[in-house]
């Protein structure tokens, strides 16, 4: 492969979100994200309040924000938490609270997920957990196996 084809490759990365420079996109996925889950209509029915909630989600100190970029460009981004495990207080689980992929494709999903886990662990983390929802392609499960992950439980919803 010659020096110009290589440089024509986009730079991808996976970093912590830079506040200043990724919330934009980081709305935008976030948005693409909510419309797909169960509870869309509820959660983006006053999108300044789906607002609000974001920003302060992603500004609390116990979330972590991990994007994937391609030529600086947010492509995906999960964000999750570390707390204690309700039945074993004294081991940390995570708790995933969005994550998407608007172009990124496979390879950032693993690599995403690739940095969760990394991530969590340094934090203290002994159970990762990663959401499917419904919605979800259903690659992702086969996914999640991949990576040692097994099915723990299947949430139901009704709006009230």
């Amino acid at each position: 492969m010659s020096t110009a084809d290589r440089s024509q490759r986009p730079v991808r990365c996976v970093r912590l979100m830079d506040w200043q420079k990724d919330f934009v996109q980081i709305t935008e996925g976030a948005f693409a994200f909510a419309a797909r889950t169960e509870v869309a209509d509820l959660m983006l029915e006053d999108p300044r309040n789906f607002m609000s909630v974001l920003h302060e989600t992603v500004s609390h100190p116990d979330v972590t924000v991990l994007v994937y970029t391609e030529d600086d460009v947010v492509t995906a981004a999960l964000g999750f938490s570390c707390q204690p495990f309700h039945w074993a207080p004294q081991a940390l689980t995570t708790q995933e609270l969005f994550f998407f992929n608007l172009s990124g494709g496979p390879h950032a999903a693993l690599a995403l997920l690739r940095a969760y886990e990394r991530e969590a662990r340094s934090q203290g983390a002994k159970i990762l957990n990663l959401t499917h929802l419904e919605t979800s392609d259903p690659r992702v499960g086969a996914v999640y196996r991949r990576m040692g992950a097994r099915p723990a439980e299947h949430t139901y919803m009704k709006e009230l």
